[in-house]
């Protein structure tokens, strides 16, 4: 199936609202579009205490090519209590306070660069005061005129699985919850993208033996996207792929996939030390663009978290890839994730025209994937992080030291 789509660039600013295309991927009025979003999570707080940072911090993404940030309206402890001295979070809570006294103007400023943000949420509130809370925020940005500076929202906000532990174990209670939360938003703004949030478990396939028990697919009932947490400590390159495959090419649940949070590096701060606040980071520069890349090859709209993202302790762009990163996936096409005319879940093509995105390990047997396209192929270029790796005619012959990344060619 080949579908219509636009022209190359991710550092190209989002159009108008987003919306879901045919095919279950995300567009805007322009048509398909990859999306690779930073993160700022404190940014509300931010504006407020470091007006200069917060402003920086916005700048740094628009000039490094990214199209917005994930930003939260609440991070505190049960329903609004800043975290105490000494606690992870001391001084860079963000409280209902901070959201009020600040969102509005913000949301205007990073809305002023053409950048979009999406809202999500770290607190244990009771059923009652999250649904009082929803309320309010979502009534503070209508009366803000400032929906159209957003570019999703997670109505149940970040990592169910460690936030809201009740809801995480009975995938129907959570399913309740996130409803009447969803009902509220889409009432006070009208067409806005919604996801549940990431439930912690990244696989579409329901294990019987816990049938009550989330699943990336269950867990988007009622919501316009599927949102996952990609699993770290595992080949994330290759588990992007499979979500896709399982949701879209065989088609277990063809709507928009969200990664809503992808972590990448630290360096040069060192993990758990201020500025490295990725748990678990990917510091490697080639297993980092390949997993970026194929989340983007796949369709799937992704939030980057670097260090600096999660606390900003330091400017958002100090860390080594932050700046390079959007830049380089520019390779790929704006409609990539529709370039499958010919069904290949490998190799998506159009026409004469190829990508390919994965490992130099791929391939059973050593028959490594790279080498060894569906068609004999007149050109082909790899790709990494900084750009061209090497090129050449005929079959693709991977160069000496890619490990993983992009593909492009021609057939014959």
């Amino acid at each position: 199936m080949l579908l219509a789509g636009g022209s190359s660039g991710t550092s190209r600013l989002l159009d108008g609202p987003l919306r879901a295309m045919p095919g279950g991927y995300l567009g805007d009025s322009t048509g398909y579009r990859r999306i690779l979003m930073g993160s700022d999570f404190p940014y509300f707080m931010l504006w407020e205490v470091d007006n200069a940072e917060a402003r920086r911090g916005k700048q740094a993404l628009l000039r490094h090519g990214y199209q917005g940030s994930r930003d939260y309206i609440l991070i505190v402890d049960g329903s609004n209590t800043p975290h105490p001295p000494g606690h992870y979070w001391f001084g860079r809570s963000v409280t209902k306070q901070h959201f009020r006294r600040n969102a509005v103007e913000a949301l205007q400023y990073s809305g002023s660069l053409g950048l979009r943000t999406v809202l999500s949420l770290a607190h244990r509130p009771t059923m009652q005061e999250d649904l009082d809370w929803c309320e309010e925020w979502t009534t503070i940005i209508k009366a803000g005129d400032c929906q159209k500076y957003l570019a999703w929202v997670e109505v149940l906000g970040n990592e169910i699985d460690v936030n809201r532990s009740d809801l995480a174990g009975d995938i129907n209670a959570g399913m309740e919850w996130a409803g009447r939360l969803q009902a509220i938003v889409r009432k006070n703004l009208p067409g806005l993208i919604l996801t549940n949030g990431s439930f912690g478990n990244e696989s579409d396939t329901q294990d019987p033996r816990y049938p009550h028990s989330p699943t990336l697919t269950n867990s988007a009932r009622g919501a316009d996207s599927m949102d996952i947490h990609n699993w770290r400590g595992v080949d994330f390159v290759k588990h992007s792929h499979t979500m896709w495959l399982s949701t879209h090419y065989y088609g277990s649940l063809r709507i928009p996939i969200v990664e809503g949070e992808t972590g990448g590096e630290n360096v040069p701060y060192p993990t758990f030390q201020l500025g490295g606040d990725v748990s678990t980071p990917c510091n490697d520069e080639q297993l980092l663009f390949a997993e970026i890349a194929m989340q983007l090859f796949t369709g799937q709209a992704v939030i980057y978290l670097n260090g600096p993202g999660v606390r900003r302790k330091y400017p958002l762009d100090s860390t080594l890839y932050f700046p390079k990163l959007a830049k380089a996936c520019d390779i790929l096409p704006e409609d990539i994730a529709t370039w499958h005319d010919d069904g290949n879940p490998s190799f998506f093509n159009k026409g004469k025209d190829f990508f390919y995105v994965g490992l130099a390990a791929y391939g059973p047997d050593g028959h490594k994937q790279a080498e060894h396209p569906p068609r004999p192929v007149a050109t082909w270029e790899f790709y990494g992080m900084n750009g061209l790796v090497g090129k050449g005619v005929g079959q693709p012959v991977i160069p000496n030291g890619w490990i993983g990344g992009v593909l492009k060619g021609r057939y014959a």
